[in-house]
This record gives structure tokens, sequence and C-alpha cells, in this order.
């Protein structure tokens, strides 16, 4: 293999692009995605307003969800 191919000119090698990597990485960016979705739309207040008025801040999924997610703990999420 031609040196270009796995190594910078600094010396220092690069990860194979395999399929696998390809898809975590995509896995990774859907993930950050879905998590930038999920912050931008709690600071609405018109969608906050929304969600009160429907109840769902009185619904132990959304409240267990939105405690594990605020504390930083990894939640499986299933995939989408």
């Amino acid at each position: 293999m031609a040196s270009w191919q796995t190594q910078s000119s600094s010396g220092a090698s690069h990860p194979r692009l395999t399929v696998t990597n390809i898809e975590k990485k995509a896995e990774e960016k859907l993930r950050f995605q879905i998590e930038l979705e999920f912050v931008q739309s709690l600071a609405n207040p018109h969608y906050l307003n929304f969600l009160a008025q429907r109840g769902t801040f009185k619904d132990s999924k959304f409240s267990t969800i939105f405690i594990i997610y605020s504390t930083g703990k990894n939640l499986n999420m299933p995939s989408v």
C-alpha cells in the first residue's frame, strides 16, 4: 500500500474506513441530531406550553426520560 493511504504527512496512521466504522459514524451523527432536536424543543417556550397543556409533564415516561437525560446517564435508546 502507498504511504499516502495509511499515513498522514505527520506520520500518524489513520483508521481504515470500513463498513462498520462508516455505520458507527452514521449512527453517532443520527444520535447527535436526535438529541439536538430534543434539546432545542425544550428551549422553545411555546412547545413547553403545548406539552404542559396536554399533561405531558405528568406522564411518568416523559419524566423518567427527562431525568435520565438531564443527569447525563447513557440511555440505550432503540434504533430509529
